[in-house]
């Protein structure tokens, strides 16, 4: 399999061996042969020879894998190699993926719901319509990551680096946010109802349209008064006033 996965790796450099040298793990979709649990049954086998035993041994060889469809829960997968992985419509909700490296890869609509992300890197990765909701990202690298229209409820964002995210239409209700950074992250009509904000860094973030209620916890952000496009009701809103208030005169004492 670890040939097979190189093979493909090679492949996919080349244009001229893109087609040939294309290895699909779970069979070809729309082909007889498509299993979308295909890869989740050898890693279940692999598992019987010892815990841990397919990602220690396999997981390094997953760049640039085609795993589109792939049916993965709750598999163990921490510390894998998914750079530049194809993942759009994966399901691995449960899944443990701790520290793995999703670089540049495509999660696009996948199932991420209750995934354990933390301190995975997630940097130009696409998760736009993904399903993130109760997922554990804390402590996460999600440093230019698309995540528009994905649904972030109930996850856990703790310490997260989204410096300059896209989360247009995200749905972040309910969401810990505390002490994540989200520096010239776009965050324009997402839902932040219910969402915690606390130590948050929020210099240069697109605030337009955002929903947020009495319930979103603004104490302590840095650098709330240099968000942008923070919509007029929000500006009067007292708690969100006062956070601006401690946000700029913090700063002025760094000065």
């Amino acid at each position: 399999m670890i040939l097979l996965f190189e093979l493909h790796r090679y492949g996919q450099s080349q244009e001229e061996l893109r087609e040939q040298l294309h290895f699909y793990p779970c069979g070809q979709d729309d082909s007889e042969d498509f299993d979308v649990a295909k890869l989740l049954k050898i890693i279940g086998y692999s598992e019987c020879l010892g815990n841990g035993l397919f990602v220690e041994i396999v997981g390094k060889f997953l760049r640039d894998a085609d795993l589109s469809g792939a049916k993965l829960i709750l598999t163990i997968l921490e510390g894998a190699n998914f750079i530049d992985a194809n993942l759009i419509g994966a399901d691995l909700s449960g899944a443990a993926l701790t520290n793995a490296n999703l670089i540049n890869a495509n999660l696009s609509d996948a199932k991420l719901f209750h995934t354990y992300l933390k301190d995975a890197d997630l940097s130009d990765a696409d998760l736009s319509g993904a399903d993130l909701s109760n997922a554990n990202l804390s402590d996460a690298k999600l440093f230019h990551t698309y995540l528009k229209d994905a649904d972030l409820s109930g996850a856990d964002l703790s310490g997260a680096d989204l410096s300059g995210a896209a989360l247009t239409n995200a749905n972040l209700s309910g969401a810990d946010l505390s002490d994540a950074g989200l520096s010239d992250a776009d965050l324009s009509d997402a839902d932040l109802s219910n969402a915690d904000l606390s130590g948050a860094y929020l210099s240069g973030a697109y605030l337009s349209n955002i929903k947020w209620n009495n319930q979103t916890n603004w104490s302590n952000t840095i650098g709330l008064h240099e968000a942008r496009e923070v919509p007029e009701d929000l500006q009067q809103n007292p708690e969100f006033a006062a956070a601006v208030a401690r946000s700029q005169a913090v700063s002025q004492q760094q000065q």
